[in-house]
């Protein structure tokens, strides 16, 4: 029995079985092509062409295949190529038919239950769900917007995504029409003219577009109406604009919400279009009705409808089915599904998050500071931080990905496998604590885990004889459950839903609901409402009470987590995707922001990562007791073959050779990004299948699959697919005080301004020559021996980058902004002179008022900052001179910070502030010991080497700190700020040392425990 896992994944209760509906007889037989006669192609393809199970499964994915097997059945003088392309292209969808992936009428969805013993019931009485396809639909909203009757009579709301930049009011991209191949533009912009700007201001919320107009001809009397009418139009065709006729994505029946806005409108007495909504209501009340019709007696007469109103969709309706199939697994696999998540999570390749946005968490820190609130659309924007590094639309490309320990021990286990001879890598404890030494790792609350189940009976199964194979581990941001929850039971739904629930108190947990970038992804994206809070990005939303305004979001950060808040009331806020939408190109940039931020910083969790590994030729099983996380894979390069010419023996024979090298079994998928074709490669038809899709790639990838005999138990090909979450919660809330205040744009000072940021370029371990005999002079120069302070800087996402000083100077009113920078100037160059100093850089100055305050309570911010610097140098010089180490001083200083900040310094430094537990050097806690004077006797400190002018210095920051203490209560708790104190004052005295500055806070608290005790007795 292996150790339990300390991340806890337990299954949540909502399951759901994913399967084929393949019949069993339908055979490829074992090669139908004959060199000197076409018949047996031709035989076969009719014999299976003539099943009306067949037509009907093909005619709903590729209608123009099933127009194109007719007529190649029907001419006795086609040719033997095109006969062999039509039977392969029918071979590859009767293989499709064997995955359990839904689509149409090949898979679809069931119930799964949970108990004591396993059962398996499996009919043929699949029930099938039709809706029109969103590219259809989408056509007849845009052919009936040219109404003009009908938009006087439509609500309109502006695009709540959009803004503005510069002249011009910009929005995500919509696509522009319904065909395939295209998707959305990265963004749409239009002048935001007077006009523009009045007329999506009216529509923040949604208004009649006719009261729209009259409102604008009012604002605008000498405008032309109709060229009032035409901006109007011209918004709604770019989308920014949108009008009632476009449903929420959380409505199923889009269909269905149609008709209503047209019946709300009374369309049916317009009569241009009379005709057009009396058909669509025709077709909407034929496609939610019930009939024991099949599938082709069923559909056939309304897309014949269907195709009379647009014909821009080759398939205007999209079909699920729901299989006819009862299953029941007993508890062992579910304890193997939550150890599998449990496992991937810890071998994580990313264990405190993807590198973009560990970048991003450390650029927001540094620019807005912890605690600080930033809108949403303020900080995406070119003006704040943008979008992660690799978004679509991000200024940052994604940087190369580094060789890891992880990679090299992964390598080295791949090695030794092949070395062996052997099939897979088996996971150990030891092996796991190996490649994953980290413990101190964030994971996200919920997940999803999708399994093939291998057992040849039911009986094995009960018996605890199965493999569960990991076929898909869906990013957390995401769902493969979501998709086809509307079409299991109302019980299924609400455990669905109830796995979303957050274990963080007082949380809004809020579906995303927004338009893909390509329209027929609609057909994925669209998905019934779950979750009881709603968050619309561009779509004609209500502004009812569970709907959370784009406006009313902001986000803020900690030391180790982004979170996602509601401005008006401070409440935390996390944000779901409920379907399985690729998040890189065709998601929108804006709702994978929102989706992804709040678990950004947690360990990255999906399918098993080989890493560098990744691209080898061949990668062994992974095995982890009964689960096995990662199948065998090949790569088959195209160039390991013979050409595509050359005669079938010759590359029959070099295949052979491959496979007998690489040890490839019979049963293979062959895989197109998340698309598996199962081949059997004894077949020589699956053989010709393969050969062929070498023919237009430089390589393909081949899977090891299961053999028929191993899904016995169930009979069909199938998934499992869990919902495992975490109950309790991750890390302790933070304190996010009421009322929120937002960082507004404006509140960064560019230079020119009031406040000088210079930023002295040097090498790091010249830094303390150029604080203590440099600075100083500076400050004296400027005339502003008090209003100056400093910090070190170190990117410590990347260690590579230059290191530089920060200089900060509230420009005094003696001086102009510029006499203070040539003053600088002027030093600096005595500074390169001097060969200290490599660059100098003016910078913009963003004050962290969600870390430090507002208003006065900056202003007194400030002025402990420079007392604290000056505070730093004195400690560095007395050092310096008295041949002493600076730690212990530092550890002392910070004593003497948090004592004169509050009266229960003591109190907070051994009980209140947060810590990790540690060894503390002796030597450096006895010389701490002695130079700290909670009670006020500075006798060793004035032992020092001009101690005094340290005591001197604190005695001045004391007085900063009271004053500044006074101020900042009248916003928040002042003790929220004490822990960056103590991090800045680390920075300046001794530098940016994350190990170094634990270790130094560690001293302080045990110097604050020693005085607590002594003062105790």
């Amino acid at each position: 029995m292996s150790k339990r896992s300390p991340y806890g994944y337990r299954w949540s209760g909502a399951a759901q079985l994913r399967a084929s509906t393949t019949p069993h007889d339908l055979t490829v037989p074992h090669d139908p092509f004959d060199d000197a006669s076409i018949t047996p192609g031709r035989e076969w393809l009719a014999s299976v062409w003539e099943r009306e199970e067949v037509r009907d499964a093909l005619a709903t994915v590729n209608p123009a295949l099933c127009d194109h097997i007719t007529t190649t059945l029907s001419r006795q003088d086609a040719t033997p190529r095109r006969v062999r392309k039509t039977v392969l292209s029918l071979v590859a969808y009767l293989l499709r038919w064997q995955r359990p992936t839904p689509l149409a009428t090949f898979a679809g969805v069931a119930s799964l239950s949970i108990g004591d013993h396993p059962d398996a019931v499996r009919g043929t009485d699949h029930r099938i769900v039709a809706r029109p396809d969103s590219d259809w639909l989408s056509d007849v909203i845009d052919r009936l917007h040219g109404c003009r009757a009908l938009l006087e009579r439509l609500r309109v709301v502006t695009d709540n995504t959009g803004h503005v930049r510069g002249e011009r009011f910009v929005t995500s991209g919509h696509s522009a029409d319904g065909q395939t191949h295209l998707a959305a533009p990265e963004e749409v912009s239009i002048s935001h003219s007077p006009p523009v700007a009045a007329a999506l201001d009216a529509a923040r919320t949604p208004v009649p577009y006719a009261q729209l107009r009259d409102l604008l001809a009012q604002r605008f009397p000498k405008a032309d109406p109709a060229r009032i009418m035409a901006m109007l139009d011209d918004l709604i065709a770019h989308r920014v604009l949108l009008t009632s006729l476009w449903a929420p994505m959380t409505r199923i029946d889009a269909l269905g919400h149609v008709c209503e806005e047209l019946a709300a409108a009374n369309a049916q007495d317009i009569d241009e279009i009379a005709d057009v909504v009396e058909r669509l209501e025709a077709i909407h009340r034929q496609l939610i009705r019930p009939t024991p019709t099949t599938l082709r007696e069923r559909t056939a007469p309304v897309i014949d409808q269907m195709h009379t109103l647009t014909g821009i969709a080759p398939t205007p309706l999209t079909v699920d089915t729901i299989v006819d199939c009862q299953v029941r697994l007993p508890h062992h696999v579910v304890r193997a599904a939550e150890e599998a998540a449990d496992v991937l999570t810890r071998l994580s390749s990313h264990p405190f998050g993807a590198p973009p946005w560990r970048d991003y968490h450390a650029r927001f820190r540094e620019r807005y500071g912890p605690g600080a609130l930033v809108p949403v659309l303020d900080l995406v924007s070119d003006s704040g931080l943008g979008l992660p590094a690799g978004y679509l639309g991000s200024g940052r490309g994604r940087t190369p990905r580094p060789l890891t320990d992880r990679d090299t021990a992964l390598l080295a286990l791949v090695q030794r496998a092949m070395a062996k001879g052997s099939d897979e890598i088996v996971l150990t404890e030891p092996l796991i604590d190996e490649l994953a030494p980290e413990d101190d790792v964030l994971t996200v609350p919920r997940v999803e885990l999708c399994g093939e189940i291998h057992a040849a009976t039911l009986h094995a199964l009960a018996e605890g004889d199965f493999s569960l194979v990991v076929t898909a581990a869906p990013r957390p941001t995401s769902s493969m459950a979501g998709r086809f929850a509307h079409l299991l039971p109302d019980d299924d739904q609400q455990r669905l839903a109830a796995s979303y629930h957050s274990p963080q108190p007082d949380t809004l947990v809020a579906q995303l609901s927004f338009p893909p970038r390509k329209r027929r992804n609609a057909n994925i994206a669209r998905t019934t409402r779950l979750l009881p809070w709603a968050i619309p990005l561009a779509e004609h939303h209500s502004t009812g009470p569970d709907v959370i305004p784009l406006s009313d979001l902001a986000v803020t950060a900690d030391a180790r987590h982004f979170h996602l808040l509601r401005i008006s009331t401070g409440q935390r806020v996390e944000a779901h995707v409920t379907h399985a939408l690729e998040p890189a190109t065709h998601t929108p940039p804006l709702a994978r922001f929102l989706a992804e931020i709040t678990h950004s910083r947690c360990a990255a969790y999906g399918p098993f990562d080989f890493g560098a590994a990744a691209h080898l030729p061949y990668l062994p099983r992974v095995r982890y007791n009964t689960t096995i996380l990662s199948a065998a894979r090949w790569l088959l390069d195209a160039d390991n073959l013979p050409r595509a010419t050359a005669p079938t023996p010759e590359w029959e024979e070099s295949f052979t050779r491959w496979r007998r090298h690489w040890r490839v079994p019979d049963q293979v998928a062959l895989v197109e990004h998340d698309r598996r074709l199962p081949l059997n490669l004894s077949h020589p038809v699956h053989r010709r299948l393969l050969r062929q899709r070498l023919g237009t790639h430089d390589w393909v990838e081949l899977r090891e699959a299961a053999a028929p005999e191993q899904m016995g138990w169930l009979g069909h090909p199938h998934e499992a697919l869990f919902t495992l979450t975490r109950p309790e919660p991750i890390t302790p809330p933070p304190l996010i005080p009421l009322p929120v205040r937002p960082v507004s744009t404006q509140e960064a000072h560019l230079p020119g301004g009031d406040v000088v940021h210079a930023q002295l370029y040097a090498h790091p371990q010249r830094f303390d020559e150029i604080i203590t005999a440099y600075l100083p002079e500076l400050g004296c120069l400027l005339h502003a021996r008090d209003a100056w302070w400093f910090h070190r800087h170190c990117d410590m996402t990347r260690r590579d980058t230059d290191q530089y000083l920060a200089f900060y100077l509230r420009v005094p009113p003696a001086l102009s902004y510029g006499q203070a920078v040539e003053t600088v100037h002027t030093w600096a160059q005595d500074l390169r002179r001097h060969r200290l100093l490599s660059r100098l850089a003016l910078a913009t100055y963003q004050p962290q008022t969600g870390r430090y305050g507002y208003g006065p309570a900056l202003q007194a911010a400030e002025e402990v900052f420079a007392a604290d610097s000056a505070a730093a140098v004195a400690q560095i010089r007395a050092a310096r001179r008295s041949h002493t180490a600076p730690q212990p001083l530092a550890a002392a200083s910070m004593v003497d910070l948090v004592t004169s900040f509050t009266d229960h310094g003591l109190q907070w430094l051994s009980d209140d502030m947060p810590h990790t537990a540690g060894p503390v050097d002796q030597s450096l806690r006895r010389q701490a010991l002695h130079l700290a004077a909670p009670d006020g006797d500075r006798t060793a400190l004035y032992a020092l080497n001009s101690g005094d002018e340290v005591a001197a210095a604190w005695q001045t920051r004391a007085a900063a700190l009271a004053d500044y203490h006074k101020h900042l209560a009248s916003e928040r708790d002042p003790h929220t700020v004490l822990r960056s104190l103590l991090h800045l004052h680390h920075v300046r005295a001794l530098g940016v040392s994350p190990n170094q500055e634990t270790l130094t806070i560690r001293t302080a608290r045990v110097v604050a425990r020693s005085h607590t005790a002594r003062t105790a007795r």
